[in-house]
């Protein structure tokens, strides 16, 4: 098969694309006509080798690239690359994960999922010490939880053990990540309740995370900079009433599972406002954007057996909206003598 750099246009196809006004429409039909013809298969160079090839501007191929995608063409996905849709990405050997866990009930659902992907896990305590003979059997690591050290990250990177942090942003120690896009996922939500007329948000989130009040508070300085955001730590939900506030963005599904089920004994939680981002399976308490233990562990396993991917990659999941009718317009009689 010839090199993409021998890629010869068809002279009905370039007699097609006289016509289009813009490079990327010729662009993207010439990518057409390669990947049609076969001269292009299988997993595409990097975008900036691809432009060098068909001497085009990196961003006009970048255009033509997601409208194929578009198309159902092409496939594209962050951190793996283009490939021609329908043609196996290069796969290795699985073998078998280690999973570091904080062994927490939330965390089981999780550890199920990642099982159903590799049924060759074994489970450990994140803060426990591993003997090298132990080591030894496992390819990957799977790390589900926060208290791991740095000390244990660095040494099983040493082993040459590919390591994935579900959750968790990359910290010093450079790793694979998956995890919800927590602070897109915040802004749209934040946005949400200032167009339902709230001008006192209060964002309920563990001390030593800031990312859905970071979020917040850009969205209110961008389209409502009247609006007040407020934080309060998770498990001080007896003073959410006293915070003013009309609307509660919470940092977890559980958090905001609590604040409902508040309601039930005090009237006054029910003229809240509710909202919540994060990992939810089964039925949410609220509305919110979700990612489930699933959609982890099948991004997950997609990382792990990409063979073309050497370099630590973090897959941003967007999850999915949820409308459980929780974020109420202060036109109500009631959150309006509120927000007054």
């Amino acid at each position: 098969m010839e090199s993409p750099s021998a890629v010869i246009v068809a002279p009905v196809a370039a007699a097609q694309t006289e016509h289009l006004s813009y490079k990327f429409q010729r662009l993207r039909e010439r990518l057409r006509q390669a990947v049609v013809s076969g001269e292009l298969s299988g997993k595409l160079p990097g975008e900036r080798g691809l432009a060098k090839v068909f001497r085009a501007n990196p961003k006009t191929l970048s255009k033509a690239l997601t409208d194929l995608a578009a198309e159902g063409l092409l496939e594209r996905s962050i951190g793996r690359g283009t490939y021609v849709k329908g043609t196996p990405t290069q796969q290795v050997e699985i073998g078998q994960w280690l999973v570091l866990t904080d062994a927490s009930a939330e965390s089981q659902p999780l550890v199920d999922a990642l099982r159903q992907r590799n049924s060759a896990i074994e489970c450990v305590s994140a803060t426990a010490p591993q003997r090298p003979s132990f080591l030894d059997h496992f390819k990957s690591v799977v790390d589900l939880s926060a208290a791991t050290s740095e000390t244990i990250l660095r040494s099983l990177i040493v082993r040459g053990m590919d390591i994935v942090r579900i959750g968790m942003e990359p910290g010093s120690v450079r790793t694979h990540a998956v995890l919800l896009d927590t602070a897109h996922a915040a802004s749209g939500l934040a946005r949400q309740m200032m167009l339902a007329g709230h001008r006192h948000i209060l964002v309920i989130e563990p001390t030593e995370q800031q990312t859905v009040s970071n979020a917040a508070r850009l969205a209110v300085q961008r389209f409502a900079p009247s609006v007040t955001v407020s934080t309060m730590p998770t498990g001080d939900l007896g003073n959410v009433l006293q915070s003013g506030a009309t609307a509660v963005l919470c940092a977890s599904e559980s958090a905001a599972r609590l604040l409902i089920q508040a309601a039930e004994s005090n009237p006054q939680f029910a003229s809240l406002s509710v909202a919540a981002v994060g990992l939810c399976d089964g039925q949410p308490c609220c509305t919110g954007i979700y990612v489930t233990s699933a959609e982890l562990a099948e991004a997950t396993a997609g990382l792990l057996a990409d063979g073309s991917i050497h370099r630590p990659t973090t897959l941003w999941l967007s999850g999915q909206l949820t409308d459980r009718a929780t974020v109420k317009a202060v036109s109500d009689p009631i959150l309006a003598a509120q927000a007054a």
